[in-house]
């Protein structure tokens, strides 16, 4: 029953999302500030289970804490996992950006160790970072060619 509650509450968040990102087209800044809380209000309602109190049955109490059980995530993880992706989209974003502009070594390195923060402060594992490292490499690897090669052009025009 949980459940139930919890999906309608998040079907009604998106609902007021979509109220929200209409009426901010439409210019309507005040409704779509208060569609916007409305729509935190159902997400925070639908994400915390304990917010809202049931009463059952003794025998239905024990049926359900069963089925909560492999529900229910572990915070670390979750929060690991986001800092990865987020980390993940940093990398891209840069990756895009790269093509017009070529990012400096600098700005590469900066991005790095922030990242490397993030990632150390939410107890991600060394061994999950593996593939930001390699594009780490390949995008300072890339921009070295690039100074190298702007080097090459500078001094044959001298």
């Amino acid at each position: 029953m949980k459940k139930f509650f919890s999906i309608i509450l998040a079907l009604g968040a998106v609902a007021c999302g979509i109220a929200a990102g209409n009426l901010f087209y439409l210019e309507k800044f005040a409704g779509g500030i208060a569609m916007l809380i409305m729509t935190l209000i159902f997400l925070s309602y639908a994400m915390n289970r304990n917010a809202i109190s049931y009463e059952y049955s003794s025998s239905e109490s024990e049926s359900m804490d069963g089925e909560l059980d492999g529900i229910v995530a572990d915070p670390d993880k979750t929060l690991g996992d986001t800092a990865l992706l987020l980390a993940d989209i940093a990398v891209n974003n840069l990756k895009n950006i790269g093509r017009t502009i070529p990012a400096s070594t600098k700005e590469i390195t900066d991005l790095e160790d922030k990242l490397n923060n993030l990632l150390n402060q939410c107890g991600v594992p060394f061994a999950q970072r593996d593939n930001l490292k390699d594009e780490f490499e390949k995008l300072k690897g890339r921009t070295r060619l690039n100074e190298g090669g702007a080097a090459i052009v500078r001094n044959s025009r001298l």
